[in-house]
């Protein structure tokens, strides 16, 4: 197993608040200014899969969220939530 496909697979089973936390390192360490050109790209590479990472366990989130709203005359309704311009996947 070649290392990239190694951090792919650990990304993968990462859940989002250790996704944030190791973004967090990454940052702090390419902010830092001390590795080569070639660990900083190596970095890059890692927080753009955890970003990845991230941004689909946020989709899932709201795709699950769901909103009540009451009408004028009492009745309660459920709807998904979606943010403005955001198209459901698998519906």
């Amino acid at each position: 197993m070649t290392m990239k496909q190694h951090m792919e697979c650990n990304q993968e089973e990462m859940n989002f608040e250790a996704a944030v936390k190791r973004l967090e390192e990454i940052t702090a360490r390419l902010e830092g200014e001390s590795d080569s050109l070639e660990s900083a790209m190596k970095l890059y590479e890692e927080a753009v899969g955890l970003v990845r990472v991230c941004n689909e366990e946020l989709e899932s989130l709201e795709r699950q969220i769901h909103i009540l709203k009451t009408s004028a005359d009492g009745e309660i309704t459920e709807e998904n939530f979606l943010p403005q311009g955001v198209e459901s996947k698998g519906e």
